[in-house]
């Protein structure tokens, strides 16, 4: 909608990012990350469905980057007891679910980490902590490994596999400050003709 209705409401519809923190920036990769999806039916009848969802880039904090909770036990956070939303988010009635291979292949085909290919926006990524060894163990506040760094590390590493160019910093090596906004200038070529 926004990029078919572009001229209307001033936008140049080559300058569109997402943004996002936490869950937030979670829903803006992968969204930023299925890009072109929409337009892989040019018989759609609704002419928002045939538009490109590419965007220019994306800005997240403290996100994190799969829903897979195999990723979230192997790389951040190996506690005995899960949060709620990582069965809820699926429907599920309790944690025992988790174990299905449906669920675990669900949740790959909803995570940013898997959706990401070489023809993804650039990302800029930024986390609050500090890059600290991982797995974290139980009784780590949630909080901590939702948004804890390592996420974007493993963002950041996927995508550097891929050739996308991505930024990474977390409260360990900070960014310099307005770097978030340095890179959405520098990616929308603000200055530029």
């Amino acid at each position: 909608f926004v990029r078919q209705h572009a001229r209307e409401i001033g936008l140049d519809e080559a300058r569109i990012a997402l943004s996002g923190g936490s869950a937030g920036g979670a829903l803006a990769l992968t969204v930023g990350f299925y890009g072109n999806a929409a337009t892989q039916n040019a018989d759609n009848a609704d002419t928002v469905g045939r538009a490109s969802a590419r965007v220019c880039c994306l800005v997240c904090f403290d996100t994190p980057t799969s829903m897979n909770p195999r990723v979230l036990r192997r790389f951040i956070y190996d506690g005995d007891t899960l949060p709620e939303f990582t069965w809820k988010i699926f429907g599920l009635p309790d944690a025992s679910g988790l174990q299905d291979e449906q669920v675990l292949a669900l949740a790959d085909r909803t995570s940013p980490l898997t959706l990401a290919t070489p023809q993804a926006p650039p990302v800029y990524l930024e986390y609050t902590g500090a890059l600290t060894p991982t797995p974290l163990h139980e009784g780590t506040p949630q909080g901590v490994y939702l948004h804890h760094p390592r996420w974007g590390e493993l963002m950041s590493t996927r995508l550097k596999e891929l050739g996308v160019p991505c930024q990474f910093a977390h409260g360990g090596n900070p960014p310099p400050p307005g770097a978030a906004l340095t890179f959405l200038k520098t990616q929308f070529r603000l200055g530029e003709p």
